[in-house]
């Protein structure tokens, strides 16, 4: 299989932002300007790009070892949340592509977007390097049983105990607001409003969902629904965002988020959201609290609880001497999710393996890198050519 040139990848990422927004033609702008960021910020929007195109060309058959991956790693794809025994952790928090398949996809893929960090920070060279290996040593280290412990890090520890202290009403106040006495989402860059049949059938669904799971009781009260625009990647997928009130309290609201599930990029998991539950089973050792699935008319879409605690680190905000740290602790993460989801099937990387992945992710991020430049280059002459 031939690898695209980077004007062929530019191409398909646009058509495939297109197509992904086709029936919210609002929301291209905003996919287009989050991708075309940065080479980085490209890498996080063009899962398909390397699913379908790169992958497959370069990755070739070795090094072996398999199981439930992610899917779609890289550095961003970390976070804090709140799990279903009420502790605030920071693990993997995107499993949208999660499906059985080789490692090395996974790998790849997420030490390319070390090398892309690298060069953003004028870190290429020797620091590169330094990261990705980091991040390798330490996921082999867990993956293998080595070691169960996890490295420490200044920056996740830093997160974790910032967020430990938000309320329930910091989450409010940061997206609803009070409209003739009822809070609503606040309409803007994150919510949008749903078309009036959609609106309804996202109302009865939840209420339904959320009484049968005990979640709320039979008198809950929806307050608001909306669009929500979030992510990157999966920009132009049905997101939906749910304001619920318990009937016998005047503002204990919680929100809900709702997201459309499909077929992962790769792989032969099933379509829908009852795969992405069984990815983070297999990989988490606890689930995130109040995760479930629900149908949408015909829709099957991902439910989660937000808690306040939710948050992801800004890479920008992280120090150079900090991404040692950093690198290690993430590289164990994903280094316990595959050994978890392997179930003891567990194949020994040797040295080897891991230059072998490093090798292959330089390709991968080069070429991801060019077609970024290649994308920038042919939405200028897009717009240009849409006003002559």
């Amino acid at each position: 299989m031939r690898v695209p040139l980077p004007s062929e990848l530019a191409r398909l990422q646009i058509a495939d932002d297109r197509a992904r927004c086709a029936d919210r033609p609002w929301l291209l702008a905003h996919k287009t300007a989050r991708t075309g960021a940065s080479p980085l910020a490209f890498l996080r929007g063009s899962a398909g790009l390397y699913a379908k195109h790169l992958a497959p060309a370069m990755l070739g058959d070795e090094p072996a070892g398999e199981g439930w991956i992610v899917g779609d790693l890289h550095l961003e794809n970390f976070g804090a949340w709140r799990d279903e025994h009420d502790a605030v952790v920071f693990d993997l928090n995107d499993f949208d592509e999660a499906t059985v398949g080789p490692w090395r996809y996974d790998l790849v893929r997420v030490v390319a977007s070390i090398a892309l960090l690298a060069n953003e920070r004028g870190l290429a060279g020797d620091g590169t390097v330094r990261l990705a290996f980091a991040f390798l040593h330490a996921w082999r280290a867990m993956c293998s049983g080595a070691t169960r412990a996890l490295p420490p890090c200044e920056a996740v520890e830093r997160l974790v105990a910032r967020v430990g202290r938000r309320t329930r009403k910091d989450l409010l106040d940061g997206r609803t607001e009070l409209a003739k006495g009822r809070r609503r989402f606040v309409r803007g860059p994150r919510y949008r409003d749903l078309d009036a049949s959609l609106d309804e059938a996202v109302r009865a669904a939840f209420t339904r969902y959320a009484v049968a799971r005990g979640e709320l009781d039979a008198g809950c009260v929806v307050d608001d629904v909306a669009f929500r625009i979030a992510g990157n990647g999966s920009v132009g997928a049905l997101r939906v965002a749910v304001l619920v009130r318990a009937s016998d309290e005047h503002d204990a609201h919680r929100i809900y988020d709702l997201k459309s599930q499909g077929a992962p990029l790769t792989g032969e998991a099933s379509a829908g959201a009852a795969r992405v539950v069984e990815a983070m089973k297999r990989c988490l050792p606890a689930m995130p609290r109040a995760t479930g699935t629900l149908d949408l008319d015909g829709r099957s879409m991902l439910v989660r609880r937000l808690a306040p605690q939710e948050d992801k680190l800004d890479l920008a905000k992280v120090s150079d001497d900090d991404l040692d740290g950093l690198c290690a602790h993430l590289g164990a993460l994903a280094g316990r999710a595959h050994r978890r989801a392997a179930a003891g099937r567990v194949t020994a990387w040797r040295d080897d393996d891991l230059d072998a992945v490093f090798d292959l992710a330089l390709e991968v991020g080069a070429h991801l890198g060019a077609a970024w430049a290649a994308y920038r280059w042919h939405l200028a002459r897009d717009a240009s050519d849409a006003t002559t």
